[in-house]
């Protein structure tokens, strides 16, 4: 088989495990490739062209899908318009949280970063704090959720439209852990939308992160910006950022699950979804075989 063919075949593979269709831009974009070789987008198109005759790949409307499953299309096209009204949602809520000053970036994350969700979903925040202030930052955030009325209980089924801080790292620490730079978390981090983004942030981030390249080198343009320079401790901060952090690691000594739980980078999801998610996906790679 073509390598081309390889890389289609796995990357509608890995949106089939979500049941989710895509577009011809978003299968470029995404387009799963471990080969050394550069891309050619008229070769890409040659062979997607050559899968869709012999039904390898199938195309309804401009959407490819593994499957020849209409109702993926029907729920497709429901998922995206609630996930307008779920962005319009997010934007609100971001420039309201940029007002606080130790924020650096918040971006929106989840599925709903590709702009599809289903009506009672709740809505991803990934979030950069400044040196030293990510669980002073958190508290903060969470009072604010929690005034408005948009904080997600975790005990509660209330989840539509309220918003899930789930996921915080200080810009000392932009790098992805090495344990989890995996194709999902590839994906994960180059779905990212960007809804506040301060002190270039944002670039910085995809730049300390340009392993993702390695298994999606379409997904992410790296900008050649200068880096912008850590500030120094503030020393009242940093007494403050302490504080809230036993306080917060207190309250939640009995609720602990799996959540990664460290000084400057949380991770709040006490599923770790690459557990289904990749051996699914390599579970379709294999049917293709056969």
């Amino acid at each position: 088989m073509k390598i081309y063919s390889k890389a289609i075949l796995k990357t509608v593979a890995y949106s089939s495990v979500f049941k989710y269709p895509l577009t011809l831009d978003q299968l470029w974009r995404f387009l799963i490739w471990d080969n050394n070789s550069r891309l050619s987008f008229s070769k890409f198109s040659r062979e997607l062209n050559a899968l869709v005759k012999t039904k390898k790949v199938f195309q309804i409307d401009s959407l490819y899908l593994l499957e020849n499953k209409k109702s993926w299309i029907l729920d497709y096209r429901k998922q995206k318009k609630e996930g307008q009204r779920k962005l319009t949602i997010a934007r609100k809520t971001a420039f309201l949280l940029s007002y606080i000053p130790t924020i650096e970036f918040i971006g929106l994350s989840g599925k709903l970063a590709l702009l599809a969700a289903s009506k009672n979903e709740d809505i991803d925040f990934f979030i950069i704090t400044k040196k030293n202030s990510l669980w002073i930052t958190r508290i903060l955030i969470l009072i604010f959720l929690l005034f408005v009325g948009l904080k997600r209980d975790p005990q509660s089924n209330k989840t539509k439209d309220r918003i899930c801080a789930n996921m915080f790292v200080d810009k000392s620490r932009l790098r992805i852990p090495q344990s989890e730079q995996d194709l999902f978390c590839a994906h994960e981090v180059s779905q990212l939308v960007p809804l506040v983004s301060k002190n270039n942030t944002y670039d910085l981030f995809l730049k300390e992160n340009s392993w993702i390249k390695k298994y999606l080198p379409n997904s992410i343009k790296i900008l050649g910006e200068k880096d912008t320079k850590i500030l120094g401790d503030n020393h009242l901060i940093f007494l403050l950022e302490n504080i809230a952090y036993k306080i917060q690691i207190w309250y939640m000594r009995n609720k602990r699950t799996t959540e990664v739980i460290k000084k400057n980078y949380v991770r709040f999801h006490p599923h770790d979804a690459r557990i289904w998610v990749l051996p699914q996906y390599h579970k379709n790679v294999e049917s293709l075989k056969q």
